[in-house]
C-alpha cells in the first residue's frame, strides 16, 4: 500500500500537522510506502514533504499520485470553505486511483456545517461521498 497524506506538516507543531507527521512516521516504521503533500502555503522547501504552490499544482500532484496507485489520506479542519475545497478536490482525484480517506479534525466543524446554507451542506455531503472512509477525531464532529 502506498499512502499520500494530504495536509499541513510540521513545523509548526500543532493539531493536524502533528497527526499527519505521526501517521506518516508510523507508516515508515512499519515498512509501508508513504509521503506527505504539504498544503500549508507557508511551508518552506524540504525533503520531508512535497510542497504545493496553488490549486493547479495541487491537482497535478494528486493526479500524479493516484495514477501511480497511491491512496490519498486527507487531513483537514472542516471549518472553512478552503478546507472543504481541498477535501472535494482530493476526494474527486481519489476516484481515479485506489481511493481516499478523509479525517476531520476541528471541533469547530459541526458549527460551520450547521451554519452553512442548504446548498453548501449539500456540497459538503457530496465531497464526503467521494471517500471510502470519513474519520472524525472526536465525538462532537
Amino acid at each position: 500500500m502506498k499512502v499520500l497524506f494530504v495536509g499541513p506538516y510540521p513545523p509548526p507543531h500543532g493539531g493536524i500537522s502533528v497527526h499527519v507527521w505521526s501517521a506518516h512516521a508510523h507508516m515508515k516504521r512499519t515498512g509501508q510506502q508513504s509521503s506527505v503533500l504539504n498544503i500549508d502555503p507557508r511551508a518552506p522547501e524540504s525533503d520531508a514533504y512535497i510542497r504545493v504552490s496553488g490549486g493547479l499544482d495541487l491537482a497535478r500532484q494528486l493526479l500524479r499520485h493516484v495514477w501511480n496507485d497511491w491512496m490519498l489520506h486527507v487531513h483537514t479542519n472542516g471549518h472553512n470553505p478552503k478546507s472543504w475545497a481541498i477535501a472535494f478536490a482530493c476526494g474527486f482525484a481519489g476516484q481515479f486511483g485506489p481511493g481516499a480517506a478523509l479525517t476531520l479534525h476541528s471541533g469547530m466543524a459541526p458549527a460551520y456545517i450547521q451554519g452553512a446554507s442548504p446548498w453548501t451542506r449539500q456540497a459538503l455531503r457530496l465531497a464526503c461521498l467521494f471517500y471510502r472512509r470519513v474519520v472524525c477525531v472526536n465525538e462532537e464532529i
